[in-house]
């Protein structure tokens, strides 16, 4: 059931739809086709559907050219089709304004030439570098000025996902299929679930040009191009994301990845090859990441307790661990109770740092509280701060080992610390709501209080009680407290 795990645009506030097994696995079943030749140059009706080149590659090559250098400098919108028009006369005269210069709507020789020379030096800005994965064996141009380096991402770990680095959002994913599939059907299945997705959906351009199958949406405001074909029973394509309103400014860069694109140019990974490199971490996303990251199997957080280097968890992060590390440093596991899912273990490198304190007393209800940890940390590499209030003295089920709080905590969050307005520790990050419904704002924390009988009965020399004499802000308590919230890496 490949197609169920295919890349669905979503925003901020909205809630991704889901596909149903069932119907992308009976697409699988109806889209099987013999295999076809691979491609080898972007067919020119591809680009020209997308508004990226002129009918006829020589037919206004120039108007094209001028089209393109103007794009790059921010002075034309529209499509790079070879065409001339009065949007094009106007951008030329918006040029020729900013050089202060009479406009007249035509360049003489000198004048094209600075254009040339500008648009060059803002294509090399982008840092463009054509590139053949050994992944994916898929070879395009690719903007490293917008694109961070790739990471390994689909059910199957065959696709390759570029996140954006810049400013814009901009991103790429080559994707591969272990059948081949018919490139009309597939960009046609995006299509429906675009649509299905967002009931605005505009298809720009959908089609089949030779082996190639293209597809131009704009859904959830981004503009989404999308190719596809299949050679020796495999499909391969692409999909470039941008900002629907940004289009006009990208399309120098969009035509540069695709005029580069060869979907076939290598064999990429072989399931036996690949499934030996993900286990000795030698794949794309991790091939230049430490070696603590490289093994870890997942991570969690924790607060550090005492001088001596203890550092407080959960259960539940370390309990199937090998081996631990915290911060990239060795750690070993001192003890747990499972009942309360809490763990203690400890590292000598944050020996002789200053730990948390914990709060004697119960916070109130409805006090708010500032939850610092690592959450997702293989997608976001840093340490995050959310905060809310105690929503309720009690946990789960009336579970009276915990308590509620609103404050937004993902999985990596656990065992990581919860501190008042004052800095001191009251709680211990332990779960989420989950569900098949949306539940938002309600997470659950171990009580400070059984935290610290289960670092007596260790007998760790906490600290209670040493807090700011005013309350403060979430931004002076993460300043202050942010050293002491650690990343507990499981091996």
């Amino acid at each position: 059931m490949r197609l169920g795990r295919l890349f669905a645009p979503a925003t901020k506030g909205r809630r991704r739809a889901r596909l149903s097994p069932l119907a992308a696995l009976a697409f699988l079943i109806t889209a099987m086709a013999a295999p076809l030749p691979a491609l080898a140059d972007m067919p020119a009706e591809v680009l020209h559907a997308f508004g990226l080149r002129p009918p006829d590659r020589n037919a206004g090559r120039e108007t094209a050219a001028l089209q393109m250098d103007l794009l790059w400098i921010g002075h034309y919108s529209g499509a790079t089709d070879g065409i001339p028009n009065q949007d094009l006369r106007q951008a030329i005269r918006n040029f020729q304004e900013s050089l202060g210069l009479r406009s007249t709507g035509e360049l003489t020789p000198e004048q094209r030439e600075i254009l040339r020379k500008r648009a060059a030096v803002t294509s090399a800005g982008q840092k463009i570098e054509t590139e053949t994965s050994d992944w994916t064996g898929i070879r395009m141009a690719l903007p490293k000025g917008f694109l961070g380096p790739p990471r390994v991402v689909g059910d199957e770990s065959m696709d390759l996902s570029f996140p954006s680095r810049a400013a814009v959002t901009f991103t790429l994913q080559q994707l591969r299929w272990g059948d081949a599939i018919s490139p009309r059907q597939i960009t046609g299945f995006f299509a429906e679930t675009y649509a299905e997705n967002d009931p605005g959906t505009a298809i720009l351009s959908h089609g089949l040009a030779g082996d190639v199958g293209y597809l131009m949406v704009e859904t959830l405001g981004q503009r989404i191009y999308m190719v596809v074909s299949a050679w020796r029973g495999e499909s391969r394509g692409i999909l470039i994301v941008i900002p629907a309103e940004s289009h006009a400014a990208l399309q120098p860069v969009v035509l540069t990845m695709l005029e580069s694109l060869d979907l076939f140019a290598g064999a990429g990974v072989s399931k036996s090859e690949r499934e030996a490199r993900l286990r000795s971490g030698d794949y794309p996303g991790m091939d230049d990441q430490p070696g603590w990251f490289r093994s870890m199997l997942g991570n969690g957080s924790g607060s550090l307790v005492s001088t001596e280097g203890h550092i407080l968890t959960n259960h539940h992060v370390v309990g199937t661990c090998k081996s631990l590390t915290v911060n990239g440093r060795p750690a070993r596991l001192i003890g747990v109770d499972v009942r309360t899912d809490l763990a203690l273990i400890q590292s000598d490198h944050f020996a002789n740092r200053e730990p948390v304190s914990f709060r004697s007393g119960m916070p109130a209800l409805g006090e708010k509280v500032i939850a610092i940890g690592y959450p997702v940390f293989r997608m976001t590499h840093a340490q995050n701060v959310t905060d809310g209030i105690i929503s309720s003295l009690f946990g789960m089920e009336g579970n009276l080992l915990q308590m509620q709080v609103t404050a937004p905590v993902q999985p990596g969050n656990s065992g990581g610390p919860l501190l008042d307005s004052y800095g001191r520790q009251v709680a211990v990050v332990v779960s989420k709501a989950t569900g098949n419904e949306m539940i938002e704002n309600v997470a659950w924390v171990i009580r400070g209080e059984v935290a610290m009988d289960f670092l007596d009965r260790y007998g760790i020399r906490y600290i209670r009680d040493r807090g700011t004499r005013e309350a403060m802000t979430t931004e002076e308590v993460a300043a202050k407290h942010r050293a002491q919230a650690l990343r507990i890496e499981c091996h």
